[in-house]
């Protein structure tokens, strides 16, 4: 968000929570409601990025435990045919 809607957004924002939504103009008051139902969206969707990525991180660590658990059972030959250090 640019700075002039960050402002109009703190601005609504108090207006409604003061209960005095009745002083802002129709136009104001759509664009407000759109924008609370645009952010709401915004907010979901950043939501499940961050969490897909998280998910991604546990499986990576966890199949990195599990490598590691597995190589730890290989013989130095069974290793270096396999060419890990």
């Amino acid at each position: 968000l640019d700075y002039t809607t960050r402002l109009l957004c703190n601005a609504c924002r108090m207006i409604e929570k003061s209960g005095n939504s009745f002083l802002m103009t129709t136009e104001l008051r759509e664009w407000w409601e759109e924008h609370k139902a645009a952010d709401a969206k915004r907010i979901l969707r950043e939501e499940a990025i961050a969490k897909e990525k998280r998910d991604k991180e546990k499986r990576e660590k966890y199949l990195a435990e599990v490598r590691d658990r597995l190589v730890a059972q290989l013989t130095n030959d069974e290793k270096e045919s396999l060419n890990i250090k």
